[in-house]
């Protein structure tokens, strides 16, 4: 288990059905990018210092991978050491003697309202059952915030009390608010006669 890629599998095994199958693919993405670095997948846990973080670091950026792709890259490195050491498998971390990438917020985008408008007035031209569904719950997006996780869980008859949008967040299970604006309101009779039934993101 001195093999960290061994390691992993084993990890992803047990945690399964305590993550997201979103999380446990991008372990396996990020994994595999490591894969790539070292070009096996013999790496001992012990050989990953503080100097070696600088060239893999160095490696990814030479590579033209975003910052935060980059920081990703690193935390799934860092959640199997903690893993590692929570087992005593290993006792050293060499990410506190390392400068670690740093996640740095996006710039949010967004449409216009004339934008949303040209969407709303294309939205009965469309004639695919598939992409007209893509565009009613894209705009249901737009309205609430909400991501597609809680797109499919979504129910106006259970989901809008008082004039509000009620509904538990997947990804935190936090209780989400909102007041149904005039962009949602129009899109809730769209939703009513076309629910979701897609599953591609």
């Amino acid at each position: 288990m001195n093999n960290l890629f061994e390691f992993t599998k084993e990890f992803i095994k047990e945690v399964q059905h305590k993550r997201e199958a979103g999380t446990l693919e991008n372990y396996r993405k990020h994994l595999l990018k490591l894969e790539q670095y070292v070009g096996s997948r013999n790496l001992a846990f012990e050989e990953i210092t503080p100097q070696w973080l600088g060239k893999y670091e160095s490696s990814l950026r030479e590579e033209g991978l975003s910052n935060n792709y980059v920081h990703a890259l690193f935390k799934t490195l860092k959640l199997i050491f903690n893993a590692a050491i929570k087992k005593k498998i290993i006792s050293e971390y060499p990410f506190d003697q390392y400068e670690n990438p740093v996640y740095k917020a996006p710039v949010k985008d967004y449409l216009t309202l004339d934008e949303i408008k040209k969407w709303e007035e294309f939205i009965p031209e469309i004639k695919d059952p598939s992409v007209l569904e893509s565009a009613i719950y894209f705009l249901f997006g737009i309205a609430t915030g909400l991501r597609v996780s809680d797109w499919k869980t979504f129910d106006p008859e259970k989901h809008i009390k008082n004039g509000s949008v009620l509904l538990q967040a997947k990804k935190n299970g936090e209780w989400v608010s909102m007041p149904v604006n005039q962009i949602l309101e129009r899109n809730i009779e769209r939703i009513k006669e076309h629910p979701l039934t897609i599953d591609e993101h």
